[in-house]
């Protein structure tokens, strides 16, 4: 084990684009596919918890107090807000990266709903086209 701590946030990373994964499939929010079919988007996202947990179970001993060189609570809070934040832009960024011939969003449609037809770099070209304003 490198350090407790960066195998916490490694395991939250992983953890969280799987759950993405999943999510994605499940709501079809196409654009945020890393790969692009639903279904092995359902897989990638079992195949990444699964793993993550997994691993970090089996690294090591994981169970180590705080003040012993363990991941304290306050710490593990922000690690974890840390990672949950990195898988989100990681995930973006890939999605973005395979899909790119991903277009701009249908008229009107915008938010989260934008992702069911475009990637995050297709709706930021589309804004960035429309002068960056909405409306």
């Amino acid at each position: 084990m490198i350090s407790l701590g960066v195998d916490y946030f490694l395991l939250v990373v992983i953890a969280a684009a799987g759950a993405l994964q999943l999510t994605a499939a499940f709501s079809g929010l196409c654009g945020l596919y890393i790969v692009p079919q639903k279904r092995a988007g359902y897989a990638l996202g079992v195949v990444l918890l699964v793993s993550a947990f997994a691993w970090f179970v089996l690294a090591g001993d994981t169970n180590i107090p705080g003040d012993l060189g363990g991941v304290e609570g306050s710490e593990q809070f922000g690690l974890f807000l840390a990672g949950v934040a990195a898988a989100a832009l990681l995930t973006a960024v890939i999605a973005s990266l395979t899909q790119r011939t991903a277009g701009a969003p249908p008229q009107g449609v915008e938010g989260i709903e934008a992702l069911r037809h475009t990637t995050l770099l297709g709706i930021f070209r589309a804004r960035a086209a429309k002068g960056g304003h909405r409306g």
